[in-house]
C-alpha cells in the first residue's frame, strides 16, 4: 500500500504588485492624514490616526476578499477585526523603540512618533494580509522550483 503524500499549494509574491501596494497604503495615508489635518480644524492627530487605520482596514478587507482559498469564509471575516485589534497593539508596541529612536532629536516627537508606530503596525498587517491575497502572489511552477 502507498500513502500518497499531500503537497503543500506553494506561493510565490508578485513584487512589482507587492510594492506598489505597500507604497499606496503609505502615499494615501500620509498625504490624505496631512491634507485633514491641514484643512480641517477639529481633526486634530485623532482623525489623522484614523484615517490612517482605516485605509489599512479597507486594504485587508480587499485582501480578504480575494484571499487564496485556504481559509473559509468565517476566518476571512472575522480576521478583519481583529486585524484592527492586533493594529493597536503592535502601534503600542512600536511605538516605544521609536519614541527612544526620536527622542535626542530636535523636532516635536508626539506627533511623529504615533504615526510611525501605526504606520509600521499597518505595514506588518498589510504584509501579511498581501501574502494571503490571489491579487499579490501567484502559484510556483517547476520552473519556479528549478531556479530557487
Amino acid at each position: 500500500m502507498s500513502v500518497k503524500k499531500e503537497e503543500k499549494k506553494q506561493y510565490k509574491l508578485i513584487f512589482p504588485k507587492f510594492w506598489t501596494g505597500l507604497l499606496l497604503y503609505l502615499v494615501i495615508s500620509i498625504v490624505c492624514g496631512e491634507l485633514l489635518m491641514k484643512y480641517v480644524e477639529d481633526a486634530l492627530i485623532v482623525g489623522y490616526f484614523g484615517l490612517a487605520t482605516l485605509f489599512m482596514l479597507i486594504f485587508v478587507s480587499v485582501c480578504m476578499f480575494t484571499e487564496r482559498g485556504d481559509w473559509n469564509i468565517f476566518i476571512r471575516i472575522i480576521f478583519v477585526p481583529a486585524m484592527w485589534l492586533v493594529n493597536s497593539i503592535l502601534a503600542v508596541l512600536i511605538t516605544f523603540p521609536a519614541f527612544i529612536l526620536f527622542s535626542s532629536l530636535p523636532i516635536e516627537n508626539n506627533y511623529f512618533i504615533d504615526l510611525i508606530g501605526l504606520l509600521a503596525s499597518g505595514l506588518l498587517i498589510i504584509t501579511f494580509s498581501m501574502s494571503r491575497s490571489k491579487l499579490f502572489i501567484e502559484m510556483k511552477t517547476s520552473n519556479d522550483n528549478m531556479d530557487a
